[in-house]
């Protein structure tokens, strides 16, 4: 009988290449929620659902985005110079729909990755956003799902301490935690088994 023993370094190695090996990257559509027209993108419920196979119910626990959430205005007055130049911008600012103002035309991914969340039974969500008060409109459109136990904000440096930097604000009429110092950079909400692992 012949036996192998690994290092740590050598188990670690293995682990991670049976990961990236499991790993698959999908294209999809976020924003359509309907098939569309012949050679488009599939929306991200068809993507996923072609991947396992045409079931009729996804599940999926965690979803996390960090979509292109700076707004056309943000873009040209507050992003730095050096971003502007060497960044692509369709990375950073979404393609502008119509009816949405030119302030807040950084928000149109998120009502949809909650829509997504929702029919992906997804527990736990975590997207980042650019600042506090995008942070507070997600959490809002959050709150108004209905379907999470707990929605926080998560600043620059959520995992303080003792909870130190930690205290709530009221968006309409729900208790959202806001954790850390510094800038609101991210909304995470949770439901179900997603509440052992928040706590």
């Amino acid at each position: 009988m012949q036996m192998e023993v690994l290092s740590d370094q050598d188990r670690g190695f293995s682990t991670r290449m049976r990961s990236l090996a499991a790993t698959t990257f999908l294209r999809a559509d976020v924003l359509r929620s309907k098939a569309g027209e012949e050679g488009a993108l599939p929306t991200a419920v068809d993507a996923l659902r072609r991947l396992d196979d045409g079931v009729s119910v996804l599940e999926y626990d965690i979803l996390i985005s960090n979509p292109p959430y700076i707004s056309s205005k943000a873009f040209q007055t507050t992003t730095a110079r050096s971003v502007r130049l060497f960044e692509p911008k369709l990375a950073l600012v979404p393609c502008r729909p119509s009816t949405e103002a030119a302030a807040h035309d950084g928000d149109v991914f998120y009502p949809r990755l909650l829509h997504l969340a929702e029919q992906l039974s997804t527990k736990i969500v975590l997207f980042e956003v650019a600042d506090m008060d995008q942070a507070q409109r997600v959490a809002s459109l959050a709150v108004k799902q209905g379907i999470w136990d707990g929605i926080e904000i998560w600043r620059d440096e959520p995992g303080t301490p003792n909870g130190q930097h930690e205290s709530t604000t009221v968006i309409d009429g729900a208790v959202v935690k806001v954790r850390g110092a510094g800038h609101g950079r991210s909304v995470f909400a949770y439901r179900g088994a997603g509440t052992t692992w928040a706590q």
